[in-house]
């Protein structure tokens, strides 16, 4: 800054350039105003006299006599005025004052004891010193123009020397540069390093203190420290345990916490710890340890669960796993070996809540043309050991009735009366899929016939039903059956919805109808019409979501009322029921089925009775999780019909981090799990 430096003009010497330099302030009294005349620089009349007093002139500038002796010209006199400006270069100005002409206006300012000034006119100063003292003994006239048109100093700025650039001065001036720069980051590190000092100094106090205070428990600690993290710091592993359990009782709490600015993991962290296993075909240690903390505090009702498993088939495809480094799609069952046989479909076993929203998939293995019967048993009983071990209550297997599900089931001793086996003095009961049961009593039903006490149930009175109805063109019955559920191909016969719109009360209703009407005299259409009642009937009974309903079949399961009722009289329903074709009389699995799951239904209810269970939604005694679970496979990526072990693995670890979603492209209906904890809608009651 310009009040740093000499005031004298042209001087501008300052402490800075020249550290032994002595700096003299302006006086506050009237002699500041000879100095601002004798030192040449007029435009300080203009500073503020407060401000006036911050500027300086430096040593060389005054005389000898103006420095109090014995000190070294260190320390000024009173009286010390600094050289002339004029007087360096031009004669005296007692000189010039003689020749100016006295009737030009003047300033005459009187100096005694205490200098004062007496202004008569703007242009001239009138010094009086009338003091044998003062520095000047004779009145001087001095013109304010003569000052100002003072001659400068032969002295040449730095400003009016032309600098050459020499090669030599230019390697000097970009190694200047580099070394500023070097020098300004050093710097700006060095600051860095400070606070990370005072940082770590804050933070091992506070540790210090965190550390001799006796807390409650674990928990309480964690919770303490979490709150001092930031982002640099990772989270222990007391604290991974705490935010997880919270998660797990809670996530809409946990939401609610971290709103409330509370340092807790993200929802994002808590899912990547959960997707650290690997995910490989078999049993994952890690997530079952994250699902044993879930429910390390959930009571009965929130563990009972059933344990669904089914097969789906996959495109033979080998593929190198950068992250693993092996091949997939070779066939892996897991703790029980690889083969060198590709895998052309996966077993996949899923836990579904009887009591609430649990669903998540469990294992999965690779497998070449099925899972040998031997090896499904022991893996049945692994899923169901290792649920037990993580303290979940595992009440009930579902399946459908395919050849080998069949024969692992007699395996295990499960037969029509005594649909159960046990695990540990744990009893287990098994139930086929009913959407499943009800496609193949359709399925038979459509190429043979059944007899019932001698009462015989025929498929074409259900065709004829139809060409009646479609004939009709002023109003219709059967207004959502078409071609496809009296002529279905193989992909219409796996279709849920096509069977249980065929076999519904709309049926029943308009065969009767027709028969009223005389256009229907067919011997066995009212046993036809009797028969899909029943059947829709039944459906309902297995398929309740409520505890009530308009239909009073669609009541949940309890001691009073229809739907238990109907269950023990229809158990008995299916021991004389046989399918006749081409003059030979059978009875296929789907009928055995049935009498195997209303059974293992009664007294899977009768069971849980000592569990203080007053009511069971059989809904949720199917599989229609895991189909979902399919079908979130094929459409991952896009339409993918015939998914990859790899897209497996992938869609398995995204469905056990984040919960399950429903597709439209699926068999069956959606469920309301996500939606609504408590009632789930029926999977093969679809537009009914």
């Amino acid at each position: 800054m310009s009040g740093n430096k000499c005031q004298y003009l042209n001087c501008g010497k300052s402490k800075k350039m020249f550290p032994n330099l002595k700096m003299y302030r302006f006086p506050k009294d009237d002699r500041k105003e000879i100095w601002i005349i004798h030192s040449g620089n007029t435009s300080l009349f203009s500073v503020d006299p407060d401000k006036l007093h911050n500027r300086y002139i430096c040593q060389e500038h005054f005389p000898p006599e103006s420095f109090v002796q014995n000190f070294t010209q260190n320390r000024l006199i009173d009286t010390a005025i600094p050289y002339n400006y004029q007087s360096k270069t031009q004669p005296s100005i007692s000189s010039d004052i003689n020749q100016n002409d006295e009737s030009q206006h003047e300033y005459n300012i009187m100096s005694t004891k205490t200098k004062t000034y007496t202004c008569s006119k703007p242009d001239m100063v009138e010094l009086v010193s009338p003091s044998p003292s003062s520095t000047f003994s004779t009145p001087q006239k001095i013109k304010i123009t003569n000052i100002i048109d003072m001659p400068s100093p032969n002295l040449k700025r730095k400003s009016d020397l032309i600098e050459i650039d020499t090669p030599r001065k230019i390697k000097l001036k970009q190694k200047l540069k580099l070394k500023n720069k070097l020098i300004h980051n050093k710097i700006t590190q060095i600051s860095k390093l400070k606070k990370r000092v005072n940082t770590f100094k804050t933070h091992n106090n506070v540790k210090n203190s965190i550390n001799m205070y006796k807390f409650p428990s674990i928990n309480s600690k964690a919770m303490v420290t979490m709150q001092l993290k930031d982002r640099s710091h990772p989270w222990s592993l007391n604290e991974k345990k705490l935010a997880l359990n919270l998660y797990y009782k809670s996530p809409t709490a946990y939401k609610f916490l971290r709103s409330q600015k509370v340092n807790l993991p993200g929802p994002s962290t808590i899912r990547r710890w959960i997707g650290q296993s690997k995910f490989l075909p078999g049993f994952s240690k890690l997530f079952f340890s994250h699902i044993q903390k879930k429910f390390e505090s959930s009571d009965y009702k929130e563990k009972a669960c059933t344990v669904c498993f089914d097969e789906m088939y996959i495109k033979e495809f080998i593929e190198y796993s950068k992250e693993f480094d092996f091949i997939e799609g070779f066939e892996d069952l897991g703790h029980y070996g690889r083969t060198n046989k590709s895998a052309n479909c996966v077993l996949v076993f899923m836990a579904r809540g009887i009591y609430s929203t649990l669903k998540f998939p469990i294992a999965y293995f690779l497998a070449h043309s099925g899972v040998n019967k031997t090896i499904l048993k022991n893996l049945i009983i692994d899923v169901l050991q290792k649920l037990f071990e993580v303290g979940l209550c595992p009440k009930i297997i579902v399946c459908d009735q395919g050849t080998n599900n069949q024969s692992t089931l007699k395996s295990l001793n499960i037969s029509e009366d005594n649909p159960f086996f046990f695990i540990n003095n744990n009893k287990i009961f098994s139930l086929f899929d009913v959407p499943h049961l009800l496609k193949s009593i359709r399925n038979n039903l459509i190429n043979a016939c059944y007899i019932k006490d001698n009462k015989i149930i025929s498929f074409d009175d259900i065709k004829k039903t139809y060409e009646l109805d479609k004939q009709n063109h002023k109003s219709k019955s059967l207004v959502k059956i078409t071609d496809a559920h009296i002529y279905p191909n193989s992909f219409h016969k796996m279709r849920v919805k096509l069977a249980v719109q065929l076999l519904s009360n709309s049926m029943a209703a308009a065969i009767r109808t027709c028969m009223q009407t005389g256009q229907l005299q067919n011997n066995t259409s009212s046993n036809t019409a009797d028969f899909i009642e029943f059947i829709n009937h039944l459906f309902d009974c297995l398929n309740s979501k409520s505890l009530y309903s308009h239909n009073p079949y669609l009541y949940s399961l309890t001691d009073l009322g229809t739907v238990k009722n109907f269950l023990i009289e229809a158990s008995q329903y299916f021991t004389n029921l046989q399918k006749l074709k081409k003059g030979k009389l059978s009875q296929p699995p789907c009928f055995k089925g049935f009498t195997q799951t209303i059974n293992g239904v009664l007294q899977f209810f009768e069971a849980e009775k000592s569990n203080d269970i007053v009511f069971l939604m059989t809904n949720r005694l199917n599989q229609d999780v895991l189909e979902n679970l399919f079908s979130i496979f094929r459409q991952n990526g896009g339409y993918n019909k015939n998914p990859t072990a790899r897209t497996i693995r992938t869609s398995i670890r995204s469905n056990c981090i984040f919960s399950l979603c429903t597709s439209k492209a699926t068999n069956c209906e959606e469920t309301q799990e996500d939606n609504n904890p408590v009632i789930i809608d029926p999977v093969g009651s679809l537009n009914k």
